[in-house]
């Protein structure tokens, strides 16, 4: 009988107890990849928080603009606690405060602003206002979107106006971020276009049936304001200044800029000239759309 290899047993050994020593890492470098396998393919993007971004100072605005629509927050920043929103009246249905809740509320009466004095809907003479106040939050915002849910008592002449410090009693220093007065030209009704060559998109959408009324009329007209689709027809005069009388304000002193820094703001008021029916003009909500700032 021949003997055996001893020394070919003994290599057998050694490479059994090297792969005994290399086995339970390697399993649990296994577990390790078929979990992160499991948390990629699964995982639900909507479900991460909202992004908030803090954009630095200086002149250059316009990559301040670009870096704070790029990154956009998926909620409204009017939302958040602090925020407060006043009104010009307080009419006969919800405070001013219902245009923020955190969610959107649905009664019909308790829910929604009107410049209304009864259910009748009949209109409180003069122009209205709504005013979105961002400064208890201590920084300011960059807007890249702002979506107005009317009830079925909507306008569309109205302005949307941003300014960094406190509004004054005179009214002066507002900044025009989008007028809703008829443009000329080709824009229709789903745009605005002034004398700086600015195209601001503004789409509608219309579901529900108001329940006070008989015949079909929506309970909702939403209009989206959205700078993101923003179309500069010209880049010159950036900065300008117009008399209020001018703009239909009523007076003081409303300043103009295509460069974005209207909406670099603390304050942001939309600013109604008149109803589109003859009812008193109603709002469910305000949402503003952006970007923290410094």
């Amino acid at each position: 009988m021949k003997p055996p290899n001893r020394t070919v047993s003994g290599g057998r050994r050694r490479t059994r107890a090297r792969m005994a020593m290399l086995l339970p890492p390697l399993l649990l470098i296994g577990v390790w990849i078929r979990v992160a396998i499991r948390i990629l393919t699964t995982a639900d993007i909507d479900e991460r928080p909202p992004v908030v971004v803090v954009v630095g100072g200086g002149d250059d605005r316009a990559a301040r603009a670009g870096r704070a629509i790029e990154i956009e927050r998926r909620r409204p920043v009017s939302r958040d606690p602090g925020v407060i929103v006043t009104s010009s009246t307080r009419g006969n249905l919800g405070p001013a405060a219902v245009l923020n809740q955190n969610p959107p509320g649905t009664d019909w009466l308790k829910d929604r602003w009107q410049a209304a004095s009864d259910m009748g809907g009949t209109a409180i003479p003069g122009r209205h206002w709504i005013l979105v106040d961002f400064s208890s939050a201590g920084s300011a915002i960059f807007v890249s979107k702002i979506v107005l849910d009317w009830e079925a008592a909507y306008a569309e002449d109205y302005r949307v106006e941003g300014r960094l410090d406190p509004p004054p009693p005179n009214d002066d220093g507002w900044c025009v971020l989008y007028d809703g007065a008829a443009p000329d030209g080709d824009a229709g009704n789903d745009a605005a276009v002034d004398d700086r060559g600015i195209i601001v998109r503004r789409s509608t959408e219309e579901y529900g049936q108001s329940p006070g009324v008989k015949r079909k009329m929506p309970l909702h007209v939403v209009h989206t304001i959205d700078w993101t689709t923003m179309t500069h027809a010209r880049d010159a005069d950036a900065r300008r200044e117009k008399t209020g009388n001018d703009l239909e304000s009523g007076g003081g002193v409303v300043v103009v800029d295509d460069d974005g820094s209207c909406r670099h703001l603390r304050y942001l008021r939309v600013y109604i000239r008149r109803p589109a029916r003859g009812w008193g003009v109603s709002l469910w909500q305000v949402d503003v759309f952006g970007a923290v700032s410094n």
